[in-house]
């Protein structure tokens, strides 16, 4: 086979594998899937130089040129004083042992 004919035959294969996946639908990396033990629908992505994120400042700088999964909402904190236990066994007794972690 001429070099010319094997060029045309790998186009058409790129051609056919293309048009097999023309029905695929293209959606978000956060839509409908879980980032560990989360629902990835409660991240949104950014860069770390996100102005309005509440992530740890010095995470932000390390991953300035990256993108980032930050929580949509104000992510689960922790009580200032409190001993690491009993804050946990407060935020236990809030929350249902069958729901998702928050």
């Amino acid at each position: 086979m001429r070099s010319n004919s094997r060029g045309w035959l790998l186009f058409g294969g790129v051609l056919f594998a293309a048009s097999a996946n023309a029905g695929v639908e293209i959606r978000s990396a956060t839509a409908d899937a879980q980032f560990g033990l989360h629902a990835a629908s409660g991240y949104r992505l950014v860069d770390g130089r996100c102005p309005d994120c509440a992530t740890e400042k010095s995470a932000l700088w390390y991953f300035q040129d990256d993108v980032i999964a930050v929580p949509v909402d104000q992510a689960a904190g922790y009580t200032r004083g409190v001993r690491t236990f009993d804050d946990l066994r407060q935020w236990a007794g809030k929350h249902p042992e069958s729901a998702p972690p928050s």
